[in-house]
């Protein structure tokens, strides 16, 4: 029972009842449906459109690129024979230049003449290293990095040849001689001062 008074009136307390949540929960649900609605037809306007249109179109030129590859890589794959053969060519020139090196000692005077000579095997040492400096690099942009690895192996191989090479043209009578030692500096045997 609920107590009244004369100036006070009994109430009874009201609640939502089950429409009445029913009715708060379905407004909210439609202004949500309504904001994404809104979101989607920004999603969909005709500039972005274009711009997923445009994407999906980048990435089929990716796909195409890709597929493309094997493609690119057969002929580089095709050379890989020949460029194995310079190389075998050019070691066999290297043993070539090794065993005329073993040799030298023996015949200083025709060794000097035929390095220096046209056509000799200095001249054909360039031309060798030339060729190998390209194929190289052609090595190191199309192929395998095992490839690589072992023309630069030969490279440096060739390169300490020639410098030997040279150094036999520059001065042949290291051959017998040995290098020149350095020259004695200041308070050594044999010091000189510099004239002016």
């Amino acid at each position: 029972r609920l107590a009244t008074g004369g100036e006070r009136i009994a109430r009874i307390p009201l609640r939502p009842g089950l429409l009445d949540q029913l009715e708060d929960r379905g407004l909210a649900i439609l202004d949500k449906a309504e904001k994404i609605t809104t979101s989607l037809d920004e999603l969909l306007s005709p500039e972005n459109r274009a711009t997923m249109l445009g994407a999906f179109e980048s990435v089929d030129r990716a796909a195409d690129a890709y597929a493309a590859i094997p493609q690119r890589l057969d002929p580089v794959l095709d050379r890989l024979p020949s460029l194995i053969t310079k190389v075998d060519r050019s070691m066999d020139s290297i043993d070539t230049l090794a065993t005329s090196a073993t040799s030298m000692t023996r015949n200083y005077d025709n060794l000097a003449t035929r390095l220096q000579a046209p056509d000799g095997p200095i001249e054909r040492l360039n031309s060798t290293i030339g060729a190998l400096g390209a194929a190289t690099s052609e090595l190191e942009l199309e192929t395998l990095p095992h490839v690589v690895q072992m023309t630069d192996e030969a490279r440096a191989s060739l390169r300490a040849v020639r410098r030997t090479a040279n150094s036999f043209s520059d001065r042949p009578q290291s051959i017998l001689f040995g290098t020149p030692g350095d020259a004695p500096g200041p308070g050594e045997p044999g010091f000189a001062p510099p004239t002016k």
